[in-house]
């Protein structure tokens, strides 16, 4: 019993914590509700299952392994299964409705870039850029949430912007973040 409250208070300091960044990372890759509830159960579920506490020194790390595999999985499960019969050719338009495959990875590698060009921001500037770009907080709330200033927010989201762009350019990639 001993194990699973540990395991129980490991979850919830160490994995629950990503959970948000983790559905925001899906969204971004155009997945339904549903399958951001359901992918982030399989990555939760897939963790404990494996991995302990002492197993894992990255926990944030592995968590985003292991979604980047799930989702990628069922992307790839999606498109096999996709089949046009030839008595449906005629009823068929010729319009995209969602992104290809080619676009997909495309937008799966800036994502993975700009994830890294984040991680590499000082801790203050990632909070302050992360809340702004990624959850759409205003500076007045992000400045309550990490108990700073309104200004201190400005500069660190204008610092943060500057680095990543920086980042971008010496991975020789292109990258638009609006001026703040």
């Amino acid at each position: 019993m001993g194990h699973d409250r540990e395991s129980e208070e490991w979850f919830e300091s160490d994995l629950k914590p990503h959970e948000p960044m983790m559905r925001a990372w899906l969204r971004a890759r155009s997945f339904s509700p549903e399958d951001v509830d359901d992918i982030v159960q399989e990555t939760f579920m897939q963790v404990l299952s494996t991995k302990t506490k002492a197993e894992l020194t990255y926990p944030k790390a592995f968590l985003f392994s292991v979604i980047r595999n799930i989702s990628y999985s069922r992307l790839r499960r999606k498109y096999a299964s996709k089949q046009v019969y030839m008595a449906d050719v005629e009823t068929v338009e010729f319009v995209e409705e969602q992104p290809g495959v080619e676009e997909l990875v495309v937008q799966n590698e800036r994502m993975e870039l700009l994830s890294r060009a984040i991680q590499s921001l000082p801790k203050r500037c990632r909070q302050v850029v992360t809340l702004r770009k990624i959850y759409g907080m205003s500076n007045i709330d992000i400045a309550r949430n990490l108990k700073i200033s309104i200004n201190t927010v400005e500069t660190q989201g204008g610092i943060g912007i500057r680095k990543l762009r920086e980042f971008l350019v010496r991975n020789n990639k292109e990258g638009h973040f609006g001026n703040g």
